[in-house]
């Protein structure tokens, strides 16, 4: 399976990154391992080894698991320190999509695409230099009106992207049956996400959010709760 830029097999419960060698070459995945709360247990040369019960993407995980508030402020939570760690380094993400987070033991959530990792520049700015998808539903307001490349955005870009896919997750479990798990047919791009924000008001994580979702993207600074 593919999650983020990392290509992981299983066999047995022990999970390998089969590109291994390759994401080495990416100046910035490094950094992305060392914000992975859970390291790998086992190193081999070339290779990293996972012992776990289940590694799977989050479309997988929503599928076929409650997504739960809980899980919300988990996957929150866990993502926005990894934000920290990277901005401690100089580096941001440009945007998130749901493929680009993985899912362990269906507790712990991390951003695992370093291709997707940019330099930060003079202030606060990163430049995007790579194509993605315009249509894409999961991209902050600045990438889906931008018509040039490279261009400069903020380093707090990623959070807006962040709260939809958040937001996203908590329709899909509201839709679906109990107990039945269904493929992901609804269309991000159709779904009012302040509808969906506002069901959350009374909890913690409902500022959050908020906060995540200003349409100025250096005016995006999210206090967790």
């Amino acid at each position: 399976m593919i999650i983020g830029s990392l290509h992981i097999s299983t066999e047995n419960h022990i999970y390998r990154i089969t590109n291994f060698t390759k994401c080495c070459e990416h100046s910035f995945f490094s950094h992305m391992i060392e914000t992975f709360p859970l390291k790998p247990k086992y190193k081999l040369p070339g290779d990293h080894l996972y012992c776990s019960d289940s590694i799977v993407s989050l479309p997988e995980f929503i599928q076929h698991n409650p997504f739960t508030i809980q899980n919300a402020t988990k996957l929150m939570y866990s993502i926005y320190y990894q934000i920290q760690v990277f901005l401690e380094n100089n580096i941001a993400i440009s945007f998130i999509d749901l493929h680009d987070i993985m899912v362990v033991d269906g507790t712990h959530f991390y951003f695992c695409n370093c291709d997707k990792l940019y330099a930060i520049k003079k202030n606060n700015r990163i430049v995007i230099t790579d194509f993605y998808d315009t249509v894409n539903p999961f991209l902050p307001p600045e990438f889906r009106k931008n018509n040039i490349m490279p261009f400069s955005t903020f380093s707090t870009s990623s959070y807006y992207s962040l709260a939809i896919v958040i937001l996203y997750c908590l329709h899909e479990n509201d839709v679906k049956e109990p107990f039945k798990p269904v493929a992901l047919l609804n269309d991000p791009s159709n779904i009012d996400h302040s509808i969906i924000l506002h069901k959350y008001c009374h909890t913690k994580l409902y500022h959050t959010l908020l906060s995540c979702l200003i349409e100025e993207p250096k005016e995006r600074n999210p206090i967790l709760f």
